[in-house]
């Protein structure tokens, strides 16, 4: 578990956002898109991601709508989340 002033951060970091993220799980949901197809649900992503200061990679591995994005400083640990659309 992580200690409570880092956790007290994330989650307050997540309920200044949660208009932005009911928003942008509301516009997937009710927006379904065909697999690897999922250009508007990408730009979506890429948008929320860039608008709060995070920098996104579109195209990785040849997949047009596979991105990957970074936030923070890379030489030190290292979380990684994977999605799937379907």
């Amino acid at each position: 578990m992580a200690p409570s002033s880092r956790r007290a951060t994330v989650e307050a970091s997540v309920a200044a956002r949660a208009a932005d993220l009911f928003r942008f799980s509301t516009r997937l949901y009710g927006h379904p898109e065909l697999g690897y197809r999922e250009f508007a649900s990408v730009d979506a992503s890429v948008a929320l991601l860039t608008a709060n200061g995070h920098s996104a990679e579109v195209g990785v591995g040849g997949i047009p709508t596979a991105f990957r994005a970074h936030a923070g400083a890379t030489d030190g640990p290292q979380v990684v989340i994977t999605a799937e659309y379907d």
